[in-house]
């Protein structure tokens, strides 16, 4: 199997097991990535990313201890160039505002089609940023989150 570009460690992080399990399969279902590390919250996924050095983030938005926002912030500080990409279950404009402009590359929903949340993953991993259509639907994405994304 070949592995996508320089990218062979992923991150996944979600405090809900069932959620980060299924994650965490889908892409070693891909072998698209190498090493998968797992983390139930911002804190302990900010230490795994400062000892394993990941090159892909998955991160839940809503957790306890430091959301996901938080955690983008924090990785981002440390590395600008880390690959983050949020997934959650809210549909909430402030919530894909809040990702994007604090440096996530991608915006994926849980309740995405399994295909369109490994396409949004491939994408991410390619350099390339990805905003789930859903999360454009019903409203205008503010001027600023499209021109960084």
């Amino acid at each position: 199997m070949k592995l996508l570009g320089d990218l062979k460690q992923v991150l996944v992080v979600d405090d809900q097991p069932i959620t980060r399990k299924a994650i965490v399969r889908l892409i070693r279902n891909t072998g698209l990535f190498g090493t998968i590390s797992e983390a139930s919250n911002g804190i302990e996924a900010l230490a795994v990313f400062e000892t394993e050095k990941p090159d892909l983030v998955i991160t839940d938005i809503v957790m306890p201890e430091m959301d996901g926002i938080e955690l983008i912030n924090a990785i981002k500080q440390r590395n600008p160039f880390a690959k983050i990409i949020a997934l959650t279950a809210h549909v909430d404009k402030s919530i894909v505002t809040s990702a994007m402009t604090n440096g996530a590359y991608g915006f994926i929903y849980k309740s995405d089609s399994v295909e369109s949340i490994l396409f949004g993953i491939k994408e991410v991993a390619r350099g390339n940023r990805y905003i789930s259509p859903r999360a454009t639907e019903g409203f205008k994405v503010d001027a600023k989150v499209a021109e960084q994304a």
